[in-house]
Parts: structure tokens; sequence; C-alpha cells
């Protein structure tokens, strides 16, 4: 079975204390100013909230290198079409590595 679930990295490495050979994929933005860009773009949250989601993600970004041995997949979400299929890409192959089937 291949469950998803959208957890920040305190959920993630929760979860692989129990389950260490849960599969893993970070999605991180191409630089810290670009999430930045993105996030004002948005006009959806003030800037004080701006500033923390911005700080947030440095700190998990830094803490994604750190944790290499969990975080096996990493998605840099530069072009969101390129990183969708990216991401579906690796679904399938974690689907078919479930399965015990091999690709064609």
């Amino acid at each position: 079975m291949i469950a998803l679930f959208d957890i920040d990295i305190q959920g993630a490495k929760k979860i692989h204390a129990i389950f260490p050979e849960t599969n893993f994929i970070f999605v991180c933005p191409p630089s810290i100013s670009e999430l930045h860009s993105r996030l004002l773009k948005r006009n959806t949250d003030k800037p004080e909230v701006i500033a923390k989601r911005v700080e947030n993600a440095t700190g998990e970004i830094a803490e994604c290198i750190e944790l290499w041995h969990m975080f096996k997949h990493r998605i840099l979400n530069k072009d969101l079409e390129r990183s969708s299929q990216e991401f579906m890409g690796i679904i399938e192959a974690l689907y078919e590595e479930e399965l015990g089937l091999k690709k064609e």
C-alpha cells in the first residue's frame, strides 16, 4: 500500500522513527528568494507571516540536507509541470517496486 501525506519535517521524522522504510519526497523551491517572491505574489499572507514561512523553509531545507538518508527523493520545484511529472514518476516507480513489478 502506498499512502501519501503532506507533512512537515517534524512529522516526517516521527513517521521515520516508527517506519524507517518509509519513502519521503522533499519538494523545495529553486531558491529562498524565489520562495519569498512566490509568497508575495500570492498576496494571501501578511509580511510577517511570509517572513516566518521563509525562515521556516530555510531551516527545513538545511535539515533535509542533513537528513539525506531519510529524504531519498528530492524535487526542485522550479517549473510546476516538470515538478509534477517528476513527482508522479517517483510515485509510479515506488508503486511498481511495492508490487514487485518492473517497468518495460
